[in-house]
């Protein structure tokens, strides 16, 4: 809770039971009613102070911005176009910008990192970077200044934030017109996921696939199970681990992922979380005997022991599968989430750039939106979006083998370059980047892979933050059913509005 005193700014910490002085508003040319706004240093740096990011530990956030030129024209004559990218580290998009920069005559690229960089939340033993939320800070900045002309977002859940503020431009008539792109050249399951209605917001030069795995030796081979499966599973392996943890509610979330639409209908706007179904799958996740720790520095140990694993992982790569078989020694099934009926349910997990619907010079964000979709694809061993890059990059790691030599160097050899009479010469145990096998599980994926909406991670975080006083002995299963269907009904609510 923030609360203010003439130009002091207080926190509230209900934790430590003070309150804490974090800053003097008149440092930074604000008032109270604009701390929604940037305020800017004497030495030009601009410092952002937002009061949404109180939904975390910490009471407020300030991070600073890099000053923006956008509108202007360089000294060179060039129009300066603004790409605002969220994150701390920016060498990959520096490395494109300069590269559009040299080659361009028209347009100048200015990057304007907005990031909180140090900035940490606190959840048992770990700290975790507030990059989940940083979109927040974005908003601000648009909402606060004229607005930039290029957006990057995480994923496709943060599109759907900003197209909800109007924020984002169509770029089906600069598409139209492009001699160098071609939708029609793109995996449409993966650019379903940036259209809304007729309008397409962005192409990911690539994608990763959401997905729980586990060994084929205790899951089986074929991908896919119903809820009860999974929770039988579960119930059978009390003993089972995962990097990250298991809990209740970890599996609460997993088994939502395939069946919201069996307690909700987004046409209707009506749930229902206090029905049998409901109620029953409430009861069998509580009675689960689950390790709950995380394992992230003593896993080998784990695998040692050869514990039953149950995995959450993106895989965004064909040489993924054989660097995940490799660590277990085993082969593994990409098993999805629950489903009703047992049919592999994954998610596309993929970063975007988008122009700005404010932006002042459209043509210009364009031209260097697709120069940025152009050279970030192809290449490498990544699941490209672009048909093309995807089946080369598919067929460069089918191609090429490795082998560790006598002093422990690893050596790499492709079977294209390589003639028949000198396939063995060498004496070396030669292994396949990529196996058949291991192909086939991941071009499998991409038939059942979909988009996990905003709408339905936010309804999940709402159901597992309320079960969680259920699961933890705190609170009933009826007025927990209840409080949920509420919470949930009220969503809906304020959706349809």
């Amino acid at each position: 809770m923030l609360f203010q005193d003439g130009n002091d700014i207080y926190a509230c910490v209900f934790q430590t039971q003070k309150a804490e002085r974090l800053l003097d508003l008149s440092e930074y040319d604000l008032v109270g009613e604009e701390l929604h706004a940037l305020g800017e240093t004497p030495s030009g740096e601009i410092r952002l102070i937002t009061w949404e990011m109180c939904a975390y530990d910490s009471p407020a956030w300030i991070t600073t911005l890099k000053a923006a030129q956008e509108g202007q024209v360089a000294e060179d004559g060039r129009r300066i176009i603004t790409w605002l990218v969220v994150g701390a580290e920016l060498s990959e998009e520096e490395q494109v910008v300069a590269a559009f920069n040299r080659q361009n005559k028209d347009y100048k690229v200015v990057v304007e990192q907005v990031s909180l960089k140090g900035l940490t939340s606190t959840l048992g033993d770990r700290q975790y970077d507030l990059d989940a939320g940083i979109y927040m800070c974005v908003n601000t900045r648009l909402l606060a200044r004229e607005s930039a002309d290029l957006l990057s977002f995480l994923n496709y859940q943060d599109m759907e934030r900003y197209l909800s503020k109007g924020y984002l431009e169509d770029l089906i008539p600069y598409i139209a017109q492009s001699e160098q792109v071609n939708r029609e050249d793109y995996l449409g399951q993966v650019l379903a996921c940036y259209f809304r209605g007729n309008a397409l917001y962005s192409i990911p030069p690539s994608f990763g696939i959401d997905t729980l795995i586990g060994k084929e030796s205790e899951l089986g081979a074929e991908p896919g199970w119903t809820v009860k499966e999974f929770l039988d599973w579960l119930s059978q392996h009390p003993d089972a681990v995962t990097k990250e943890g298991i809990s209740r509610e970890n599996v609460l979330e997993f088994c939502l992922m395939g069946t919201m639409n069996d307690y909700l209908n987004w046409e209707s706007g009506q749930c229902d979380f206090e029905g049998e179904d409901f109620r029953k799958l409430m009861g069998q996740i509580q009675e689960l005997t689950m390790d709950g720790s995380p394992h992230w520095d003593d896993w080998e140990k784990q695998l040692e022991e050869k514990k039953p694993v149950l995995e959450q992982v993106r895989i965004s790569g064909f040489s993924s599968c054989n660097a995940w078989e490799n660590m277990y020694g085993e082969p593994l099934v990409y098993k999805g989430y629950p489903s009703k009926d047992g049919t592999p349910c994954y998610y596309y997990v993929s970063g975007g750039l988008g122009i700005l619907s404010r932006s002042t010079c459209k043509e210009g964000a364009y031209a260097f939106w697709e120069f940025y979709l152009l050279h970030r694809s192809g290449g490498g061993d990544a699941y490209y979006t672009h048909r093309e890059d995807y089946a080369d990059s598919m067929f460069r790691i089918a191609d090429e083998q490795y082998a560790f030599t006598e002093d422990g160097k690893m050596k790499y050899r492709k079977l294209s370059e390589m003639p028949p009479e000198t396939a063995e010469a060498e004496g070396l145990e030669w292994i396949s980047r990529m196996t058949e096998e291991q192909r086939d599980k991941q071009l499998a994926m991409l038939a059942y892979a979909q988009a996990d909406t905003l709408d339905n991670q936010a309804v999940c975080y709402i159901i597992c933050e309320e079960a969680s006083g259920y699961f933890a002995g705190a609170k009933e299963l009826e007025d927990t059913c209840r409080v949920i269907q509420s919470r949930v009904q009220l969503y809906l609510a304020e959706r349809a509005g």
